[in-house]
């Protein structure tokens, strides 16, 4: 009697439904696991993983997942999980409701994973729960790849595009996110320009359209007036001199402003003027300008 609670306990806590149910439940002190064999009821035509048509059964596979701990004991669950033949699809395992197709893990361990990913490094993730780097890399790439597969297409007002390096190896990937919903968007490999122009295409025209602002911390050579005519390439020049202006981030872009203020002596006057204790700057943009618009730097200052 005590078993067949046992059982049931381990049933309700998994969300098992016919045709389903456990078949055992074995302790190992030795190795400090806890296994859980689940065994299939019913011997009839099974649903294709692919388009759910009813078929025949091709044969079975010995599967094994990882479960979330019971107490101190690593807890496994044991099925022999059927695979149907299907006339369109072919050869295919079933669905089982604890866990995705190919992993090794049930979908709560999984879950477990992802909220310490939230708190810490992969490589503290997985020395607690016991795993190798790659099995928890292998978690998070599925859950990116189910979120993904959820996400509604958003067409964006505002976005913002950033480069960030990932590895000591100084490897980049540029990320674009939605200013306004404060989610990511794009992700890819490298800081190329055509990484950009890759999203912009995708985007499309209308959705080029839609933009508004763009925010960068670097200056793509891509974007023209407006960003969905075609994303014409653009050599912004310096209104006096009329030489080109290298591909700047904020910083870089800042100190050659206050530079060339610094050699300009009405300008200097100004920076330098002990009487002025509010000192500020401003970026203008005029998007009627020719090619891709003209651009103004201004000084403010205040007593």
């Amino acid at each position: 009697m005590a078993r067949a609670h046992l059982t049931q306990h381990y049933e309700q806590l998994l969300g098992l439904e016919p045709p389903w149910r456990i078949q055992e439940v074995d302790l190992d002190h030795d190795a400090t696991e806890v296994r859980i064999r689940i065994a299939l009821t019913t011997r009839g035509r099974l649903r294709c993983p692919v388009c759910q048509a009813l078929c025949g059964r091709h044969d079975h596979r010995t599967r094994r997942w990882r479960h979330l701990d019971t107490m101190q004991y690593t807890t496994i669950l044991e099925a022999e999980v059927p695979r149907v033949r299907c006339q369109e699809h072919g050869v295919h395992q079933i669905e089982v409701s604890w866990a995705e197709e190919n992993s090794r893990y049930t979908a709560l361990f999984e879950a477990l994973v992802i909220g310490w990913l939230h708190e810490t490094s992969t490589l503290a993730v997985a020395r607690q729960l016991r795993l190798s780097w790659d099995q928890v890399a292998g978690i998070q790439a599925r859950a990116v790849r189910r979120g993904l597969a959820r996400r509604v297409r958003r067409s964006p007002t505002a976005i913002g595009v950033d480069e960030t390096s990932f590895q000591k190896r100084h490897e980049y990937v540029t990320v674009v996110n939605d200013l306004d919903e404060g989610v990511v968007l794009h992700v890819a490999d490298n800081r190329r320009q055509e990484v950009l122009e890759s999203y912009f295409e995708d985007l499309g025209p209308k959705g080029c359209a839609a933009l508004e602002n763009i925010a960068m911390d670097k200056v793509y050579r891509l974007l023209g007036r407006p960003i969905a005519m075609g994303y014409q390439g653009c050599n912004f020049t310096y209104g006096d001199t009329k030489t080109p202006v290298p591909i700047h981030t904020y910083a870089s872009l800042a100190k050659q402003v206050v530079d060339r203020w610094y050699k300009s002596p009405g300008h200097k006057k100004n920076l330098l003027n002990p009487k002025f204790r509010r000192l500020g700057s401003g970026v203008g943009i005029d998007p009627n300008g020719p090619a891709c618009g003209d651009f103004y730097l201004t000084q403010n200052f205040a007593d």
